[in-house]
């Protein structure tokens, strides 16, 4: 009877312990996949890598989810003269209207820095042009599709790191626990 009984309490305990690492581990896969959800630019008017012959004065950003912005989160740069970028929140959030004033013929480049709504940032930079072609030395300098930047694949493998890192530190301390509680049940299995 004192065999069944330890056992059962071992049974127990394995059972016991082998929910609670599967529920910490979804717990950590869950907690990984809003790393890479991160908002994504989508869309750009005047269109990232092309050219429009009529005249700008804004461009618009939409991006994948709502974001939020400081007043300096969007810069465009190109040959007009003092340009300044007033940055205006549309569509739930989710695009920033930046009203340039009348953008001169040439090559505008777009950078931008935003914050998702999980508090991460997310930046990058197109280019477009005003009247003219826009070359491929245009593009060399930006993503030229608006993928994010390398800061954030930076960020998001360095986030896998420390999920793995915490996943073997997890595993290894129930492995730990596991040991030293087997050696006692074993013992108690053989004694009459």
């Amino acid at each position: 009877m004192g065999t069944r009984s330890a056992t059962s309490t071992a049974g127990r305990w394995v059972a016991r312990t082998a929910a609670t690492v599967a529920v910490l581990l979804a717990s950590f896969v869950g907690m990984a996949s809003p790393a890479q959800a991160h908002a994504v630019l989508v869309r750009t008017a005047p269109v990232a890598g092309f050219s429009v012959a009529g005249p700008v004065s804004r461009v618009r950003l939409t991006f994948s989810e709502a974001v939020s912005a400081n007043p300096d989160a969007v810069r465009v740069s190109g040959p007009t003269p003092g340009l300044r970028s007033v940055v205006v929140p549309a569509d739930g959030a989710r695009s920033l209207l930046v009203a340039t004033g009348l953008l001169r013929n040439g090559v505008y480049l777009v950078r931008w820095q935003v914050s998702a709504d999980d508090g991460d940032l997310v930046d990058g930079s197109d280019s477009f042009g005003v009247g003219i072609g826009v070359g491929s030395g245009a593009l060399s300098a930006t993503t030229g599709d608006g993928s994010p930047s390398g800061s954030l694949i930076a960020t998001a493998a360095l986030r896998w790191v420390l999920f793995a890192a915490l996943a073997v530190s997890l595993g290894g301390l129930v492995g730990h626990g596991l040991a030293e509680r087997l050696p006692s049940v074993a013992a108690s299995e053989s004694a009459p």
